[in-house]
């Protein structure tokens, strides 16, 4: 178990120097988290004396979430968030779109291993542009010790300008991760620009053997 530690704590260090390029899709992102974890923990593994193949195994699962899927819909009209906001006293832009409100709520039950973490974003949009924005949102694990995973990327689909918009993200953080309270970041991008930061803890505990993640609300 030792040995394992060891192994996760050098490669968390050499995943965090591997960034995927924007504009991926989920899955190569995952994959190159992944492949450059397999890399590095067949070295570590092969340098404490063990054997390659276990430290693929570790080096895989490290660096990055995995399983990672992503969905998104319009839920709300452009002209139903618009007027909504001027009632609230919020000045609406004739010449752009820019964000209104930004919500991210995990599952908040515990989840035993292999399950799945899923954050349920809610993304408003205002105003008047004939050039709908890229949106994205950009999901980070941090290690307990602040090490920054790589990140998945989610493109919001469908989007024609403002309304309101809902994503759900899925990831399994799997059997090999140290225990340890983690934090989860969002961040949402308009136009490759932040547009705002949320994240929540999950914490990864051992009951006899079995993983179980507790999540905590997001902030």
């Amino acid at each position: 178990m030792k040995k394992i530690a060891v192994i996760v704590a050098g490669l968390l260090l050499v995943s965090g120097c591997a960034t995927p390029e924007q504009g991926g899709s989920q899955g190569q992102n995952a994959a190159a988290g992944a492949g450059i974890g397999a890399v590095a923990g067949c070295g570590l593994a092969v340098m404490l004396g063990g054997r390659c193949a276990d430290g693929a195994i570790v080096g895989g699962l490290v660096g990055t979430v995995v399983g990672w899927s992503y969905e998104s819909k319009k839920v709300a009209t452009a002209e139903s968030v618009n007027t909504q906001a001027r009632k609230e006293g919020v000045v609406v832009p004739k010449d752009k779109v820019v964000l209104g409100g930004y919500e991210v709520v995990p599952n908040t039950n515990s989840v035993k291993q292999g399950g799945s973490v899923v954050t349920n974003s809610t993304i408003t949009l205002l105003g008047h542009s004939n050039t709908p924005p890229k949106v994205e949102e950009k999901l980070i694990l941090v290690t307990p010790e602040g090490k920054e995973g790589a990140p998945q990327i989610g493109k919001l689909a469908a989007v024609d300008g403002a309304g309101e918009y809902t994503s759900t993200g899925k990831f399994t953080i799997p059997k090999g991760f140290p225990q340890g309270k983690y934090t989860v970041k969002s961040q949402l991008t308009l136009d490759d620009k932040v547009a705002a930061n949320k994240s929540f803890n999950v914490q990864v505990a051992y009951v006899d053997g079995i993983q179980v993640i507790h999540l905590a609300s997001a902030e």
